[in-house]
């Protein structure tokens, strides 16, 4: 059995549904195929923080490109609102991020200083002024700064509002739709193989996270992707302790308005594609969380897992053409793809209407791998 559709996107998280999303509402025909369930993957792993400012260490076209993409994020949660009906809970309080050691605190100062320098929302604050403001936070602590445009949202939702939106844009979303393998032509891609059909398009899009090494490979092409584990805890309050963000070494506390708190999460590069809970992670988390706000110590521990992010040599995505033909990546986000799905679905789809490669991407080409290799 064959079918034809204009655009095939392999993998079904929140940057292919976004994807999917920006094309169907264009008139392309979109395909989605997802191996399992949609956004069951790294996007269901995710606390939704669109956090650039307190996860970028310096300056750089990566900062600027995620800073980009946070500043669409206001208007696509509403236009996801107004088309699926699901609120993706936008949070726009900012983040606390707090110092408990010197070398901390003298980080998190340079971090202020040079985004004060661009421009960007950010103010560090005292004890009394943190206490203030959030009064369940521990007392001891060295200082903290302000993130104020680091904001947050529940990104199962948002990645289950793309879907609906695609589909009554007339997307197609298959799930338990393994790609076998990538057809191609000489040196353009033609379409795809799944367990008992064939699918042809003008373009394919490869999205789909960690996994998409392994579907580049049979291609022969060089797309180094590999799962990072985070282990992740849900803990639930009778009514929110906090409203903000709160960031410390080691920890996040994503709160929703239900008195849910995200607790995450570990960084493990070397556990392969495991997603089993561990005792020690769940460990140390609650003692850190513990550190940040002690009134949690009376949650009750409603849930854990394990997600598996798609990492990159240099920790950025590949928003990139390729070798071959009518293939295009959007892959390797990391810990960023949740910010990051309102940009990326904007450049695929402009680059298959308008054939315009923005200059802002050269920096996630997929060929900076091969240009940094020795030899």
């Amino acid at each position: 059995m064959t079918n034809t559709t204009d655009v095939i996107i392999i993998g079904g998280g929140i940057i292919g549904c976004a994807i999917a999303e920006s094309l169907a509402r264009e008139g392309v025909g979109v395909t989605v195929l997802e191996r399992g369930l949609i956004g069951r993957e790294a996007s269901w792993a995710a606390a939704g923080m669109l956090a650039p400012q307190s996860e970028m260490p310096e300056p750089g076209p990566y900062l600027d490109f995620c800073l980009a993409s946070r500043r669409m994020y206001p208007s696509v949660v509403e236009q996801i609102r107004e088309e699926s009906a699901i609120d993706p809970q936008y949070r726009p309080e900012g983040m606390f991020y707090l110092a408990f050691t010197e070398e901390e605190e003298r980080t998190l100062r340079e971090r202020a200083d040079w985004q004060s320098r661009m421009g960007l929302g950010v103010r560090i604050l005292s004890r009394e002024e943190v206490r203030a403001a959030e009064p369940a936070v521990v007392h001891e602590f060295r200082m903290a700064v302000h993130f104020q445009e680091d904001h947050q949202l529940d990104p199962r939702l948002m990645t289950r509002g793309y879907a609906i939106a695609a589909r009554k844009h007339g997307a197609k979303i298959l799930e338990y739709s393994p790609v076998n393998r990538i057809l191609r032509e000489g040196a353009r891609a033609m379409g795809v193989e799944l367990p008992n059909e064939k699918i042809f398009a003008k373009w394919i899009i490869l999205a789909s996270g960690c996994w998409s090494a392994s579907i580049a490979i049979e291609l022969l092409l060089n797309v180094p992707t590999y799962p990072v584990k985070g282990q992740v805890l849900l803990l639930q309050t009778p009514a929110p302790l906090f409203q903000r963000t709160l960031h410390s070494t080691g920890v996040y506390l994503a709160p929703r308005f239900d008195g849910r708190v995200i607790v995450g999460a570990t960084e493990e590069h070397e556990a392969g594609f495991d997603k089993t809970v561990q005792a020690g992670a769940v460990s140390d988390l609650l003692h850190r969380a513990f550190t940040l706000v002690p009134a949690l110590q009376s949650a009750q521990l409603a849930d854990s897992w394990a997600g598996l992010r798609p990492g990159t040599p240099d920790r950025k995505p590949i928003i990139s053409r390729c070798a071959i033909e009518g293939l295009l990546l959007a892959t390797g986000h990391f810990r960023n793809g949740i910010l990051l799905a309102p940009i990326t679905a904007r450049r695929i789809r402009d680059f298959i209407f308008d054939r315009c490669w923005d200059d802002d991407l050269q920096a996630f080409a997929v060929d900076r791998f091969e240009k940094s290799s020795p030899g």
